[in-house]
């Protein structure tokens, strides 16, 4: 198998144990400190009445009777956090040892791979309230915890390619440096010691230059595949910070969550398992990134993500607005608080949800992703122009030259089932792809274009998509549905360097039926005519 090609972070030959031996201790310092965490959650010796009340683990005398009631003991609520904990840092260092697999001689990938496993460990409520407690206070870790802070803002300022972007993210990576040293040996320095506030400024500090040092990077720097890249890692983190925000900022219309006894107790248990789902966001988008898997169906998650955090954040609004209009002009005859009170939003809300969907969506297509709006237009056109050519060199060429514009193909071509069932390429545009008209596909290409489904190319191969050109199928006496392949529409890169999203195989696959109808009609009046 030929050697991955140097990247502008790939390691040297002799860099590369010495850069793992680092990782794993790193890795090992944080395993330590996070077993620490859970043996002193499960321990019975940690008073859960006496730690910080805004903490999600704290179980005050009406916590413990809901939890009684609930019939549950204070040894399983125990285990039950230490089980939601574990599941949450396995979930990050799975990812985390995937990187390293993957791209160990990438010092890029160690390093988010690191950055992960000491976030994940950091992040969770048992290490959390580890820092609490005077067995919290040994050099390991505050160090795991000084690092899940300071690595998250000097990683944005490197991602992807290893350059400070923009320049003024160099000194600030010295200042976060030299923070880091002096919390660690300057008494009173500690930052498990700050207070709410310090710590609130520092993130978002944190989260601020990194946004806008990604935004810059992306704007002024970056190449058509790292832009990809920085979009799957801004995402994540305005997922992450979006969802983390939102359950305590909903609660806000509903005090009732924070009465203590079980409702206290339900909110924090729910707000814990939120927010280790929203801190998942981050690890996916940056193995999507590394790893560069479906690296352009970015643009699609971003659409959905535009449009329905729109239509979540309207229908909040009409939901709240209704219940306060019913509450002010019929509350004392429907009885405020009563059933009908909680009805009458909810279908005014879900009457209006699709019609502000349908909205959303479209002004979101025409103002961010017009050239997709234009694209689906220019297939529907191109449909209904192919079904009135009967001519199989005119459907030909029509096919290759308008499909290859419309994606931006450096190529196309496309190939026809001969009789022997192998297949010839029919018509080409760009150069050829191989001096013989000939082709043969790979079987497992093959099995997929034959079962309808769109296949992409490997490295070596000179096209990047295989789109099926089929007949509509057909049942037969036992009511089995065959597709009839016709033909292959095979698609070279695209001048902009882009890859094809899944948004593209399925507009393409949409409009294979047709192109393979009509290429076959064509093909039988071509035989007519000939005999």
């Amino acid at each position: 198998m030929a050697a991955s090609p140097a990247t502008p972070t790939s390691l040297s030959r002799r860099a590369r144990p010495l850069a793992l031996i680092l990782w794993m201790i790193v890795t090992a310092v944080a395993a330590i400190v996070f077993v620490r965490g859970i043996e002193l959650l499960l321990s019975n010796s940690l008073d859960l009445g006496r730690i910080a009340q805004e903490s999600p683990r704290f179980l005050g005398p009406p916590e413990r009777v809901a939890l009684l009631q609930l019939g549950l003991s204070v040894d399983a609520f125990r285990a039950g956090s230490a089980g939601l904990d574990v599941a949450f840092v396995a979930a990050y260092t799975a990812i985390a040892f995937l990187l390293v697999w993957r791209k160990r001689g990438d010092w890029m990938a160690l390093l988010v791979s690191g950055a992960l496993i000491v976030y994940g460990v950091s992040a969770s409520f048992s290490t959390q309230t580890l820092l609490t407690q005077p067995a919290g206070s040994d050099l390991g870790t505050r160090l795991v915890n000084l690092l899940s802070t300071v690595c998250v803002p000097i990683l944005a300022y490197v991602f992807p390619d290893g350059r400070f972007v923009p320049r003024w993210t160099r000194p600030l990576t010295v200042l976060w440096l030299v923070l880091a040293i002096a919390t660690l040996i300057v008494p009173g320095w500690d930052i498990g010691g700050w207070n709410w506030l310090a710590l609130t400024l520092l993130y978002a500090i944190g989260l601020a230059t990194s946004i806008v040092a990604q935004v810059h990077r992306y704007r002024k720097v970056a190449s058509v595949g790292q832009r990809q890249q920085v979009k799957w890692v801004v995402l994540a983190f305005i997922l992450s910070a979006g969802l983390y925000f939102a359950l305590p900022l909903l609660a806000l219309a509903f005090p009732g969550w924070y009465e203590r006894g079980r409702n206290l107790l339900i909110f924090e248990t729910v707000f814990v398992a939120a927010f280790y789902v929203s801190q998942l966001a981050v690890p996916l988008g940056l193995a999507f990134s590394i790893l560069r898997f479906r690296l352009w169906d970015v643009d699609l998650l971003i659409n959905r993500t535009l449009v329905y955090g729109v239509v979540t954040g309207v229908l909040f609004f009409v939901f709240e607005a209704v219940t306060f209009v019913v509450n002010a002009t019929l509350g004392e005859v429907l009885d405020a608080g009563g059933f009908l009170n909680s009805v009458v939003p909810a279908l005014v809300t879900g009457l209006v949800f699709s019609p502000v969907r349908d909205k959303t969506q479209g002004f979101v297509d025409k103002r961010f992703y017009r050239d997709k709006v234009d694209a689906r237009k220019a297939f529907a056109e191109f449909g209904r122009a192919l079904r009135r050519t009967v001519d199989l060199g005119e459907a030909l060429a029509f096919v290759v030259v308008r499909v290859s514009t419309h994606m931006h193909a450096a190529h196309a071509a496309v190939f026809l089932r001969q009789a022997d069932g192998s297949l010839e390429r029919a018509a080409t545009v760009g150069p050829p792809a191989a001096e013989d008209g000939a082709w043969q596909a790979d079987r497992v290409i093959l099995d997929l274009l034959e079962a309808g489904v769109a296949a992409p190319g490997d490295e070596d191969c000179p096209y990047r998509l295989f789109v099926p050109l089929t007949l509509p199928p057909v049942a037969d006496l036992d009511g089995a549905r065959d597709t009839l392949l016709v033909g292959i529409l095979a698609l070279g890169p695209r001048l902009s360097e882009l890859g094809y999203s899944s948004e593209d195989e399925a507009l393409l696959v949409g409009l294979a039926e047709q192109t393979g109808t009509a290429l076959y009609v064509a093909q039988l009046v071509r035989e007519r005519a000939a005999g």
